[in-house]
């Protein structure tokens, strides 16, 4: 590699290093309600995309009910002893919703989507296996609910929590932002301006290297010794 080139590489580094990585915020916030003793009712789930950001859609939802705080939980989705996986009417369309996945013994639910786009909200119900009894906040919390996101492929993980006075009620919040790095626009005049003087810079050397260097009266290519 000549010196050129290594100038080239060099600038080209210190610029893209330098670039902020100007990630995309995202966010999501959740709830989930046990309504009624009946098994067959099902329970409620209500997730929302608050990215403020367009290019911030879901594209999947992990609830894993083996971080709870009182286990076993797992969900039955058993029409004899359950309530089968429903999505709410209208969820399906508004958030291009794609599958249903049930693992690790029935206490892990993975939702897929392709067009769950920032403000769209998908609830569903389905039975958490409690013996007909209702599941309370306190029983709950602790349950990791974790939502990955388009941009940059960035997992986002939340907790149930229960508020105060929240009886059979958690919420689950979370907000940051994605791990792809996005270079500015306003860094890109500085990289071209940058590419442009390095071309001349190129250029001028080459120029110097075409001049022919004047020999003495004898023919002999000047010399100078130290």
């Amino acid at each position: 590699m000549d010196k050129f080139h290594r100038s080239i590489f060099a600038f080209l580094f210190a610029v893209f290093v330098g670039l902020p990585a100007a990630g995309v915020p995202i966010a999501f916030l959740g709830t989930f309600d046990d309504p009624s003793a009946s098994e067959s009712a099902g329970d409620v789930f209500v997730l929302t995309n608050t990215t403020p950001d367009s290019q911030s859609d879901i594209v999947q939802v992990v609830i894993d009910l083996g971080t709870a705080n009182q286990l076993p939980i797992t969900f039955d989705t058993s029409l004899a002893t359950g309530s089968p996986f429903t999505p709410t009417p209208g969820s399906i369309a508004a958030t291009g919703f794609l599958a249903a996945v049930f693992s690790a013994g029935n206490t892990v639910l993975t939702l897929t989507f392709a067009s769950f786009n920032p403000g769209d909200t998908f609830s569903f119900t389905v039975d958490l296996d409690d013996n007909n009894t209702r599941i309370d906040a306190n029983r709950i919390r602790s349950t990791v609910v974790t939502a990955t996101f388009a941009a940059g492929n960035t997992p986002l993980a939340a907790t149930m929590v229960d508020p105060p006075g929240s009886g059979r009620n958690t919420t689950f919040t979370a907000a940051g932002v994605s791990v792809m790095p996005v270079p500015e626009p306003a860094a890109l005049p500085l990289l071209c301006s940058g590419l442009i003087a390095l071309a001349l810079r190129r250029r001028a050397t080459r120029r110097r290297a075409r001049v022919p260097v004047a020999r003495d009266s004898a023919g002999a290519y000047p010399c100078s010794y130290a």
